[in-house]
């Protein structure tokens, strides 16, 4: 029993190990992934791939002979001829181009090939420049989500904090201004100056003395305890402020998050809302060439380079073949004569139809008026 019972264990972990590994398969969650989804469902690199076979396809046609003619004409009433009765005649042609014409063709319509090839391979570059921007841009502004989140959290603990500070300020601040002792300070001072202005010959310092000397016991404690509680309240205030600030720039993240999550799913010809998968770190790789021979290797893989070059050879090879179809073209044909027999006629041929071979040559009097 316990030995089924294990098997019995052992089988269903299995079965949920293949089961979470092939959820894991149908998961895209890296870059290489969707690059591969956007090479197949692109609609642009797909316009350029189909664009590349129908090239392709005109390589055979453009190489091939033209199609033979062929003439039948019949008689509603037959001829009389001295060895019969002609009744039909039928007429078989192939028309042959000058020597190197179709050579010229195939190579201009593989070389226009070869030039819709880099077009293909320049779409399919510049959807992948696409992705991985948009890929690495929904990155960033992850990044920058989960950071201004963790601010959040600080400055709420923060503001915490500075509540507690406003409230238990009035509190520490009293016993402060009690300890100090600005009123003997403040009478010293009152009574010299009331000395002074006596010295003087004015009564009105000791009024101002005596009315400083009641007043300044009570100032200083005022002022540190409104000053305090203002302070705290201003900084609790601000707080609230910058947190709003950063929940204001959350949601602007989110928004930018939604429009660059639509354009790529938009290079992928999914639908706007498809969820992409991100991971949370991203591997630096080490970036190891110099400038000369990057700039080399751009030179001789750039696709438009290419198609350029391409276009090039392909309007040489197709100025060649313009230039010999400006010679005669040959043809070699068959006659076929149906005969019937006249028994009138007495001769050896009387009823024998007859082959006639045939050549046939054009005469390019007009090659002037033939355009490139």
């Amino acid at each position: 029993m316990k030995t089924q019972a294990f098997k019995q264990l052992f089988f269903t972990l299995l079965a949920l190990g293949s089961w979470f590994w092939g959820y894991s398969q149908q998961q895209p969650d890296s870059l290489y992934s969707y690059l591969e989804i956007a090479a197949k469902n692109n609609p642009t690199v797909l316009q350029r791939y189909f664009e590349y076979e129908a090239a392709l396809q005109k390589v055979p046609q453009v190489g091939s002979l033209p199609d033979p003619t062929v003439n039948v004409g019949v008689f509603l009433k037959p001829m009389e001829l001295v060895a019969g009765n002609q009744v039909a005649d039928i007429q078989l042609m192939q028309m042959f181009p000058w020597f190197g014409v179709l050579k010229n063709a195939k190579d201009e319509m593989s070389l226009m090939a070869n030039a819709k090839f880099e077009s293909f391979r320049d779409a399919k570059l510049q959807v992948f420049l696409d992705v991985q921007r948009s890929w690495y841009d929904m990155h960033k502004i992850r990044q920058n989500i989960r950071i201004s989140q963790k601010n959040i959290e600080i400055l709420q603990t923060i503001e915490r904090l500075a509540i507690v500070r406003f409230k238990a300020g009035p509190s520490s601040g009293n016993p402060s201004s009690s300890g100090n002792a600005p009123a003997p300070v403040s009478s010293q001072s009152s009574s010299s100056g009331s000395s002074g202005m006596n010295t003087m010959g004015g009564s009105s310092g000791n009024s101002a003395g005596s009315v400083s000397a009641q007043t300044s016991p009570a100032m200083p404690g005022n002022s540190m305890g409104s000053s305090s509680g203002s302070s705290g309240l201003t900084d609790v205030y601000r707080i609230q402020i910058e947190i709003s600030d950063v929940q204001n720039n959350i949601e602007l993240l989110k928004n930018q998050l939604n429009t660059i999550t639509a354009q790529f799913n938009s290079y992928l010809n999914r639908p706007p809302e498809s969820q992409v998968a991100l991971p949370d770190t991203l591997i630096v790789d080490n970036f190891q060439l110099s400038l000369l021979a990057l700039s080399d290797t751009a030179l001789s893989n750039n696709p438009m380079l290419g198609m350029l070059q391409f276009e090039q050879k392909s309007l040489e090879a197709r100025k060649q073949m313009v230039t010999k179809m400006g010679y005669p073209m040959v043809g070699f044909g068959l006659a076929y004569t149906v005969v019937q027999q006249n028994p009138m006629s007495s001769s050896s041929m009387n009823g024998k139809d007859m082959i006639m071979p045939m050549v046939t040559a054009t005469l390019p009097i007009y090659r002037k008026n033939i355009m490139l």
